[in-house]
Formats: structure tokens, sequence, C-alpha cells
């Protein structure tokens, strides 16, 4: 049994160096809760990169409350689906707290900006 918060953390990101996709994902969910640690950022990081589920790990990013998840979160809305983006987007509007840092982005597919005004309205 681990005899700390710390031991079980170390254990959990040991663990996610070699595991599969999903049980990578499921490390992260449990340390999103944790204290903010560079490994933590690191998997999250490698998660998001995967491809695999960016509306679930831009939530991920968004809840962990690191500010430089915002760069990598805003090189990912060149690429992304409208799905994807709505998860982006939100997960950027966390870490800012104000959307007129958000909107204020003149590298935004106007045609995107154009749907959320829609579905904000």
């Amino acid at each position: 049994y681990a005899r700390s918060y710390k031991e079980v953390k170390d254990k959990l990101l040991s663990a996610a160096e070699n595991a599969s996709l999903d049980v990578k994902t499921v490390i992260a969910e449990i340390l999103l809760s944790a204290e903010r640690d560079e490994r933590t950022f690191k998997l999250l990081s490698e998660l998001f990169s995967s491809g695999d589920n960016i509306p679930l790990y831009s939530q991920y990013f968004g809840m962990y409350g690191d500010e430089r998840a915002a760069a990598i979160l805003y090189r990912a809305l060149d690429e992304c689906n409208y799905a994807e983006y709505i998860e982006i987007k939100n997960a950027i509007e966390r870490h800012s707290r104000r959307r007129s840092r958000f909107y204020g982005r003149s590298d935004i597919y106007p045609h995107k900006v154009q749907a959320l005004s829609f579905y904000l309205s």
C-alpha cells in the first residue's frame, strides 16, 4: 500500500509511462484533481497530441487549469471539426475566465465564430 498521496500519484504516473492510451486516459482523469505537476501536464499533452479524443482531452486541459495548455489548444483550432472546436473553445475560456480573450483572436476561422454565434443566440 502507498503511504502517502505523493506515493499514489508517483505510482500512477509511473504506470502511465508504458500504458495503453485507454489506461493513460483513466490515470489522467484521476490526476486532474491532484496538485499540478509537470509530469501530469506532459501526460495531458501526450493524450491531446494523440488526436484520439480531442473533445475529452480538451476538457481535461480545461479542468487541469494550466495556462500553458492554451497555446496547445489554440494551435488545434486550425485543424479541428465543429465538436472539437466547441470543447477546445470551452477549455480556453475556462483558462482565461474571460470570453474577450478568445473572441479577440483574429486567426480563428470566421465561419466557426459565425456558427458559434448562431448557437449562442
